[in-house]
């Protein structure tokens, strides 16, 4: 939820064929204030949860046709520097873009 609302609607486009990525950066102290951590183990849930993101898939199934996207198209750990980037696929982000722009 965090790198969604880094997310800027008003400079990503919602257009089909979208295909700029947009890094969102999050720090440690970010991310553990957001999940009630303390420092010390923000540092490696930042790390854990970008690579499990990364991991992560949505799959729409519409009869015989089976569409697989993946949430993100690529993370970075800044180990020692306290901070992660990602970048959401572009098959995910126009969508991600909407509901920022909702809220």
């Amino acid at each position: 939820m965090q790198a969604v609302s880094g997310l800027n609607s008003k400079r990503t486009a919602i257009r089909p064929g979208f295909n700029q990525v947009e890094k969102i950066r999050i720090t440690a102290a970010e991310f553990g204030e957001m999940w009630k951590l303390p420092l010390s183990k923000s540092y490696e849930a930042l790390k854990d949860a970008t690579n499990e993101l990364y991991e992560r898939s949505i799959i729409e199934i519409d009869g015989k046709h089976i569409k697989k996207m993946r949430w993100v198209s690529g993370v970075e750990y800044h180990d020692g520097e306290g901070w992660a980037s990602l970048s959401f696929s572009s098959h995910v982000t126009p969508y991600l873009c909407r509901i920022v722009a909702d809220y």
